[in-house]
């Protein structure tokens, strides 16, 4: 049993070092950088989830790195999301501008695709993807800090990140200042939170690791 279950800690993660590594060659192609991401995650928690069952001494710090390089690597591909001139076209500065109408921009979206104005690929890319990619940050944050454990106060950490990014877009002139990209990001957080955040999950992360 110890060498099979060695076996399935060896091959995740060679999956999430497989992973990981297109993940860094294949920056022009956000869904495949994507998929990469998440089985890379996938592979990565299950290799160590094996290895702690199998090491109980030092299982807590195992999960817990784990996590840490989740995190590192969840930041480092939502950057090049964000900034990065290959992604979504950020080469050419079509979209930078300023936006402080609320749902200005979800609603063109809506009208483009009941009107079939726009491709459905960019419409479900602006308004899902804007939904789902700050939720991670809901689990992340109330993990690694106590204060974020409360609500209201993840909310307004995930408020500010959102806000600081959409300003460096402008700056950098990368992407749009969208008030609809913070009202879209801080939605997802907001709703995952209570399902990250629940007395169930809290008691399995607290029990797997050393946070």
């Amino acid at each position: 049993m110890k060498i099979k279950t060695n076996f399935t800690t060896i091959l995740f993660y060679f999956i999430s070092a497989v992973s990981l590594f297109i993940l860094a060659m294949v920056v022009s192609n956000a869904t495949i950088s994507l998929l990469m991401l998440i089985i890379f995650s996938m592979s990565l928690y299950i290799g160590s989830f094996y290895l702690q069952s199998e090491n109980k001494t030092y299982s807590a710090k195992i999960m817990k790195i784990s996590f840490i390089i989740l995190f590192i690597t969840y930041s480092i591909y939502v950057s090049s999301l964000l900034f990065s001139n290959i992604y979504f076209g950020r080469d050419e500065i079509l979209n930078v501008g300023i936006n402080l109408i609320p749902f200005k921009t979800i609603f063109l979206f809506l009208t483009s695709a009941s009107e079939h104005t726009l491709p459905n690929s960019d419409i479900l890319i602006n308004l899902l993807g804007n939904l789902i990619t700050f939720i991670p940050l809901s689990f992340y944050l109330p993990l690694f800090f106590k204060k974020a454990k409360k609500f209201s106060f993840c909310i307004l950490i995930v408020t500010l990140i959102i806000i600081f990014i959409e300003i460096m877009q402008l700056l950098l002139k990368c992407g749009a200042c969208d008030i609809d990209d913070l009202i879209l990001n801080v939605l997802g957080a907001s709703i995952f939170y209570p399902v990250f955040n629940n007395k169930k999950t809290k008691k399995i992360v607290e029990r797997i690791t050393m946070f």
